[in-house]
C-alpha cells in the first residue's frame, strides 16, 4: 500500500501543489524555503491514528505559536486543505484561518506506518534526549522525539529500528 498523491492548498508555503508519488522511493529536491520539510511533516501528521488527533498531531509536528493550527493557513487566505490518496481512497484535512481544524474527511484510515526523519537525526544518539523531551519544554517538534525513540545504536555506530 503506497501513498499515491498529496495535495496542498493554502497550507504554509504552498498556494496550490500536488505531489504525485511513485510506489518506491521518492526524493524531494528544491531550494531552501520551498516546502520540502513542510510537505514531509504534513504527510507524517496526516497519519494520526484518529480524526480527533489531527489538530494535536499538526500542533506537535509544526509547533505553531500557542499550538494554534490555524496559523498553518497561508497568510491572506481563509482556508487550507491538505489531502492524500492511497489505493483510490483518501483523507482531506481542512483548516480555517480563524478557528483551527474545521473537518477531516476520511474514506478510511490509511494506516501507513510513518516515520519522518528530521535533518537533526543525530539526536537519536543523544542518550538523554527522550527523557529531556518528555520532562521539559524543548524547542524540538514531535518528529525528533519519534525518530529518537524508534532508533537504537548498533554495534557499528549506526541507527536501526528499536524492537
Amino acid at each position: 500500500m503506497a501513498l499515491e498523491v498529496v495535495t496542498f492548498q493554502n497550507f504554509t508555503v504552498f498556494a496550490d501543489a500536488t505531489l504525485e508519488l511513485c510506489s518506491g522511493i521518492n526524493v524531494l529536491i528544491g531550494a531552501n524555503g520551498t516546502g520540502k520539510s513542510h510537505a514531509m511533516k504534513a504527510m507524517y501528521a496526516l497519519n494520526a491514528d484518529e480524526k480527533s488527533g489531527q489538530a494535536r498531531k499538526l500542533a506537535q509536528v509544526f509547533l505553531p505559536e500557542n499550538g494554534n493550527v490555524s496559523r498553518l493557513v497561508r497568510r491572506g487566505t481563509v482556508e487550507a486543505r491538505v489531502g492524500w490518496r492511497i489505493e483510490g481512497k483518501g483523507r482531506l484535512l481542512v483548516l480555517h484561518a480563524g478557528g483551527g481544524l474545521v473537518s477531516v474527511l476520511d474514506e478510511r484510515r490509511p494506516g501507513l506506518p510513518a516515520l519522518y526523519v528530521p535533518s537533526r537525526e543525530v539526536l537519536s544518539m543523544y542518550e538523554g534526549f527522550i527523557a529531556a523531551y518528555q520532562s521539559r519544554e524543548l524547542s524540538f517538534d514531535e518528529t525528533f522525539s519519534t525518530f529518537a525513540s524508534h532508533s537504537t545504536p548498533t554495534c557499528c555506530g549506526e541507527s536501526g529500528p528499536s524492537r
